[in-house]
């Protein structure tokens, strides 16, 4: 799956085509989706994401992956200079733990505004590639979580090529900012 997802990726930086909606979340049968963050409106799209990791992100764009536990949001710049931001979120009951800001530039910033949002500012330049992860314990371990991403490039939502995430067997996107992942267990 990893080198699938490798060869997409490599594929999108050659073009700038759009890339198909991910697979819409239904929870199972006595599921149901937990209730979205504060500051997110009801609504918001919520896509399965496929457990995996790794990934080869395109210039200029957000991949993100997850193992289940452990989530991977990179990125890398484009000459000129882009500002890459955003806001991560879980349900109220969730708390992000473990959230490691790789090689982050100089002048970025990273805010932890609860047990379960953080704020990355990343006024980056040339293409250095990012790399922040976090882990998303949730107990019982069968739990459903869903992440909420809010990404932006240079202030604009970071909607489909721009943000790219393993759904359903294929590379897809979302046409909307913000928007929901939910990983399998």
């Amino acid at each position: 799956m990893t080198r699938i997802l490798i060869a997409s990726l490599a594929l999108l930086a050659g073009c700038g085509n759009a890339l198909p909606l991910g697979t819409v979340y239904v929870p199972k049968s006595g599921q149901s989706l937990p209730a979205p963050p504060a500051g997110v409106k009801a609504g918001t799209p919520v896509y399965a994401i496929t457990n995996s990791a790794g990934a080869n992100v395109p210039l200029g764009t957000y991949g993100i992956t997850t193992n289940g536990l452990t989530w991977y949001l990179e990125w890398q710049g484009v000459e000129p200079a882009h500002v890459f931001s955003g806001d991560i979120y879980c349900e109220p009951n969730c708390t992000l733990t473990f959230i490691n800001f790789n090689s982050a530039s100089p002048g970025a910033t990273f805010q932890v505004l609860g047990l379960n949002h953080f704020h990355f500012d990343d006024p980056m330049g040339g293409t250095v590639h990012q790399h922040l992860e976090f882990d998303v314990p949730s107990e019982p371990v069968t739990a459903l979580t869903a992440l909420t991403f809010d990404l932006k490039i240079d202030g604009k939502p970071a909607t489909n090529p721009m943000t790219a995430f393993p759904s359903g067997g294929a590379l897809c996107g979302t046409e909307l900012m913000p928007f929901s992942l939910v990983g399998s267990r």
